[in-house]
């Protein structure tokens, strides 16, 4: 499949890659390299130039973002985009309507799907006056409700504390492991992926540069290095242990007197965001 994100910048030559029900994917690559934009093509969002793209069995160019997105939601990074009704529930029984679900039907998915991700104590309030990782959940409970067979998530970390990343990404969990719902999570964040993730898609130069489980990348240093990513800090120290001729500990305690003495070295995650009066790098 070929995508031109503008007349000058190919984000997408020759991309082939497959979702298959029940997968947790993560999308990973440098800034710029288009995973976003892999998300907004499998939906619809956006038109590829040139191959195809099928989505639930539909393809994207003979059928509405809406109708496939019936099928397969997504979850934006700012949740305000996909808010706009006076209350909370309102949202959820929005979706439910345009999908042809009425009455009492309709109110009770709808209040399932607010019990399931937290905030039915809240149905009647605006959601202007949510927090934002509530407005996470309720946008994600807008999708949920329509019991769809995947969703994609676009940097669900984005304006979450830990807590409330915690949160929404344990949901996203359960819906994967109890209903085989494919979850493709576009992200940097390398915990995440470390903790959710079963597999790995690796953008880059408008490509897929890897392809596998996560254990497999991160024993990859090559494709790290391509995707401009590295391990969690943990994996860092298991592999520095692993390396060490250590034996076999006998207990934590034991484990702690072997490494005394021996310098692990973890490289920090480089930061999202640097500002300085010389120059502003980001996504």
């Amino acid at each position: 499949m070929w995508y031109r994100h503008t007349k000058d910048k190919c984000q997408a030559r020759g991309l082939d890659a497959a979702v298959r029900p029940g997968e947790y994917i993560a999308v990973l690559g440098r800034n710029g390299v288009g995973k976003s934009t892999f998300g907004k093509l499998l939906i619809g969002l956006h038109q590829h130039e040139r191959g195809a793209v099928v989505t639930a069995g539909m393809d994207t160019r003979k059928t509405s973002v809406a109708a496939i997105c019936r099928r397969v939601g997504y979850l934006f990074q700012n949740p305000a985009h996909q808010l706009f009704t006076g209350r909370v529930i309102d949202e959820i029984l929005f979706g439910l309507r345009i999908a042809g679900v009425e009455g009492d039907e309709a109110v009770r998915r709808a209040r399932e799907t607010l019990e399931f991700v937290g905030l039915d104590h809240k149905h009647e309030q605006h959601p202007l006056k949510l927090s934002q990782g509530e407005r996470k959940r309720l946008a994600a409970g807008t999708v949920l409700a329509l019991r769809p067979d995947g969703m994609i998530l676009d940097e669900p970390t984005t304006g979450q504390d830990h807590r409330r990343l915690t949160y929404l990404l344990r949901l996203m969990e359960n819906v994967n492991r109890d209903s085989s719902t494919a979850i493709v999570m576009v992200t940097h964040d390398m915990d995440v992926v470390a903790s959710y993730a079963t597999r790995v898609i690796g953008l880059s130069d408008g490509a897929v540069a890897f392809d596998g489980r996560m254990d497999e990348l991160f024993a990859n240093a090559a494709a790290m290095q391509r995707l401009g990513v590295r391990p969690p800090e943990v994996v860092q120290v298991a592999n520095e242990v692993t390396s060490l001729d250590l034996g076999l500990p006998k207990s934590p305690e034991d484990l702690v007197g072997r490494l005394v003495g021996h310098d692990l070295v973890v490289e920090a995650p480089e930061p999202v965001l640097e500002l300085n009066q010389h120059r502003t790098s980001g996504r």
